[in-house]
């Protein structure tokens, strides 16, 4: 259900996008370039639910199609159409959102202090046995 409904929404994104674009603003693209782009866009969407910490994915997930999972499946479909109408500004802020949580995460690990590991060793006492 999940990939169908992600690529339906994308290919009607993208065609609301292709009625919606403004060429004296964006580079204009042919209507199968937008739904191309749609259907990408539309496939971030989990990406984009991981990274706000959603758990729709998986609780759409599974074989029983219920009414708790078809609300689900339609919230995810609003999330897939959005996506796929502001496809080029949600593919741009994704890319930008996840650059900086890359950046963010090599500098904490770069940054971490260095542990330094230090024995203490106490000096023995030798006893020296004299030979018989």
């Amino acid at each position: 259900y999940i990939i169908g409904t992600m690529l339906i929404a994308g290919v009607v994104g993208g065609l609301i996008n292709s009625y919606l674009s403004d060429p004296l603003v964006e580079k204009p693209l042919a209507w199968w370039q937008h739904i191309i782009v749609g259907v990408g866009a539309a496939f971030m969407v989990p990406v984009f639910l991981n990274m706000i910490s959603s758990r729709l994915i998986a609780e759409i997930t599974g074989t029983e199609m219920n009414s708790e999972v078809l609300s689900k499946l339609l919230v995810l479909t609003g999330f897939c159409l959005l996506a796929a109408v502001s496809s080029r500004a949600f593919i741009r802020s994704m890319t930008d959102r996840l650059l900086q949580e890359v950046s963010a995460a090599k500098k904490s690990f770069t940054e971490k202090p260095q542990v330094k590991l230090e024995v203490a060793v106490k000096p023995t006492t030798r006893i020296e046995v004299p030979p018989s």
